[in-house]
C-alpha cells in the first residue's frame, strides 16, 4: 500500500512529465547555436537546467522504461523496443499506478512504447495519437481534456512528443519554423563528422523538427498558465535519446545518451539555475515522489535532484552509468558505460563483431563504403573492441580509443572496477557469461532467420 511521505503539508504538486523522440542536446539553451527552441530556452531561464543530465539507454523502450519505473532496463527487463518482443519483467512499480493509488488522476498523450500495457494504468489514455502530437493544436486540445476531467485531484500526465523522430514529416501545421531550415543552413554534427548533402538535408529536418516540437512544448504550457495551474505544477522537460545518426542512437556515446533535461516548479525550485552533476532518468521517480511526498513501494537506484536543484550542498554521484542491448532481435548489441568528468569507458559485451544495427540515417550509404575518405574514422564503432576509453577533455566527440595505450591504464583500470561495482549493485543479469551466452545464441538465431526471411 502506498503511503504518503510523513510531514509532507504542503498542497501535493501536479506533474507534467514531457518527452521529446530523437533530441538530444539540439536546444539553445544547450548551447546549440543552429537550433530555434524559444519555449524550451525560456522554461530554462524560469527552472532548473542539469547540464549533464543522461538517458539509460539510447533506444526507446528501454529509455522510457527507466523514466517510467525509476529502473535501469536490466533491472526492469525492457532491454529492447516493445514493438519487437520485448517486455518488462512481472511485478514492476511504474509511476501511473504508484501515483495513482496515492490519489492522482493520471493520463498519458503519445506513445507508451513500454510492456506490458497493463502495469500503466492511464484512466485518459490517448496513445493512439502518435503521429498526432507534431501538432502543437491538437497537443493543447487533448490536453485541455484531460484537464476538464481531473477535477480538485492532482493530475500526473505525460506527453511524448513525436518530433524530431524520423520520419521526417514536413506537413502543413503550425509550429515549423519560418523559413524553414534548408542543408545550407547547417553543418554537420561533430561527433558524425560526415557532410553529404543527404545528411545535411536530414540534419535541416531534424532542426525543423525540433522546433515544431518545441511549438508543441510551448502549447503544454499555455494551457497550464491559461488554467491558472503553472504555479502548482512540476514540469519535467526530457529527450528519450539522440538523434537517428551514427554514434548517437543505440550507443552509448554522449551524442546517444546526454539528452536535454528542464524542470520548473515555481512554489518549489529556484529560477535560472543550472546543476553541472551527472544526473540519470533514474532520478526522475525519486524527484516525483520527493515532490508529491508520495513513497516508493520498493528500493531505487536513483535520487531526489530537488535538493541539488535548490542547490543544496550534499555527496553527489561521481559516475554516470549507461546501458545498451538491442533495438530489435537481430540487433543484439549488450554494452555498458562509465563516465567520470574526463574518461569515459565503454565495455563491449561481444567485442569484435560487426555493430548489426544497418539502418541509421543517410550517413549509412558512406559507412558501407571501404572506400570512403570518413570511413576510417568509424572501424571501432563498427567493430568495436572489449574496451573502449576516452578523453573528453581533449576529445568531447569520441573519435581516439585509448584503451590500449600504456599512458591510460590507470584511468581504464579504475573505471573498469567502477562500472563492475555498478553493475554488481545494480544485479546485472548479464554479469553471468552463461546467462550472457544463452541470450546471445538466441538473438542470433532471430538474426539470421530474418536474414533468410530477407534472401
Amino acid at each position: 500500500m502506498v503511503q504518503t511521505t510523513r510531514g509532507v503539508a504542503h498542497r501535493r504538486p501536479n506533474i507534467l512529465l514531457v518527452t521529446t523522440d530523437d533530441q538530444g542536446n539540439q536546444a539553445g539553451c544547450y548551447g546549440d547555436p543552429i537550433a530555434r527552441t524559444p519555449n524550451l530556452d525560456r522554461f530554462a531561464r524560469q527552472g532548473v537546467r542539469f547540464s549533464r543530465a543522461y538517458v539509460t539507454s539510447a533506444t526507446c523502450s528501454p529509455s522510457r522504461s527507466s523514466m517510467l519505473t525509476g529502473l535501469f532496463p536490466h533491472q526492469n527487463g525492457q532491454i529492447g523496443l516493445s514493438h519487437l518482443g520485448y517486455t518488462m519483467r512481472d511485478g514492476v512499480d511504474t509511476l501511473p499506478a504508484v501515483l495513482g493509488e496515492a490519489g492522482y488522476r493520471t493520463g498519458i498523450l503519445g506513445k507508451l512504447h513500454v510492456e506490458p500495457v497493463d502495469a500503466f494504468p492511464f484512466p485518459f489514455n490517448r496513445t493512439d495519437l502518435v503521429l498526432e502530437t507534431r501538432h502543437p493544436n491538437l497537443v493543447a486540445r487533448q490536453f485541455n481534456t484531460f484537464l476538464s476531467q481531473t477535477s480538485d485531484r492532482p493530475f500526473f500526465f505525460m506527453c511524448n512528443l513525436f518530433d524530431p523522430h524520423p520520419p521526417y514529416a514536413m506537413e502543413p501545421a503550425t509550429g515549423l519554423p519560418d523559413p524553414l531550415f534548408g542543408p545550407e543552413d547547417v553543418r554537420t554534427f561533430p561527433w558524425l563528422g560526415i557532410e553529404t548533402p543527404e545528411v545535411l538535408e536530414e540534419i535541416a529536418a531534424v532542426y525543423n523538427l525540433t522546433t515544431r516540437a518545441d511549438s508543441c512544448f510551448g502549447a503544454l504550457l499555455a494551457v497550464l498558465e491559461e488554467r491558472g495551474l503553472a504555479n502548482d505544477t512540476l514540469v519535467i522537460y526530457i529527450g528519450d535519446n539522440g538523434p537517428n545518426f551514427a554514434k548517437a542512437k543505440t550507443t552509448n556515446y554522449e551524442a546517444g545518451v546526454h539528452v536535454p533535461l528542464v524542470v520548473r516548479w515555481p512554489t518549489g525550485l529556484p529560477r535560472r539555475a543550472v546543476h553541472h552533476g551527472f544526473v540519470s532518468a533514474v532520478d526522475l521517480v525519486p524527484t516525483i515522489c520527493d515532490a508529491t511526498g508520495v513513497a516508493w513501494p520498493s528500493e531505487l537506484p536513483g535520487d531526489s535532484l530537488l535538493p541539488v536543484a535548490r542547490g543544496e550542498s550534499l555527496p553527489w554521484r561521481r559516475f554516470l552509468c549507461t546501458e545498451h542491448h538491442a533495438h530489435g532481435p537481430d540487433h543484439w548489441f549488450p554494452r555498458r558505460s562509465i563516465r567520470g568528468v574526463r574518461y569515459k569507458l565503454i565495455e563491449n559485451l561481444l567485442p569484435n563483431r560487426w555493430n548489426p544495427v544497418p539502418w541509421l540515417g543517410s550517413e549509412r550509404e558512406v559507412l558501407r563504403d571501404p572506400q570512403a575518405p570518413e570511413r576510417s574514422k568509424f572501424n571501432t564503432f563498427l567493430r568495436p573492441p572489449a574496451i573502449e576509453l576516452y578523453d573528453l577533455a581533449r576529445d568531447p566527440h569520441e573519435w581516439n580509443n585509448l584503451a590500449d595505450d600504456p599512458a591510460f591504464e590507470s584511468p581504464r583500470n579504475f573505471l573498469k572496477r567502477a562500472l563492475d561495482d555498478w553493475r554488481t549493485r545494480t544485479d546485472d543479469p548479464f554479469m553471468d557469461a552463461a546467462f550472457l551466452e544463452e541470450v546471445t545464441a538466441s538473438h542470433d538465431a532471430a538474426r539470421e532467420a530474418a536474414r533468410q526471411a530477407s534472401g
